[in-house]
């Protein structure tokens, strides 16, 4: 996975990371993007919270 907003020429690359839109509108590329990567996040937390209750 890879931020979509560092190949946009509308993009402020001032703000781009792995964890910020690079503008104040961003595309429906860049929203499935954070989508995607939040849906990650909530697959990892869960996995954690598993595993410490197995202790």
């Amino acid at each position: 996975m890879d931020n979509p907003c560092k190949y946009c020429d509308k993009t402020n690359m001032d703000f781009v990371n792995d964890c910020e839109y690079g503008c104040d509108n961003p595309c429906q590329q860049a929203k499935d993007f954070y989508k995607q990567v939040g849906n990650k996040i909530d697959e990892l937390l869960d996995k954690c919270k598993r595993l410490l209750r197995k202790e």
